[in-house]
């Protein structure tokens, strides 16, 4: 997916981390769909464009599998 800036896989505790702007359920669906396993969405984070704290101003989806 276009929308997605960055992601992180943790195989230890079975969950993958994405960045970008997007519909988390649309990733959600997404991976499901490709991984052929269980999804579910266990946070959402979505930062304030006025922080200037962070760099990335972008909504956070972590996902289990």
């Amino acid at each position: 997916m276009k929308a997605i800036e960055t992601h992180l896989i943790e195989k230890q505790q079975c969950r993958v981390s994405v960045c970008g702007r997007f519909i988390p359920a649309d990733v959600a669906i997404k991976l499901r769909k490709k991984m052929n396993r269980r999804v579910e969405i266990l946070e959402i984070q979505e930062f304030d464009e006025t922080t200037t704290e962070q760099k990335d101003q972008r909504p956070m989806i972590t996902a289990a599998y």
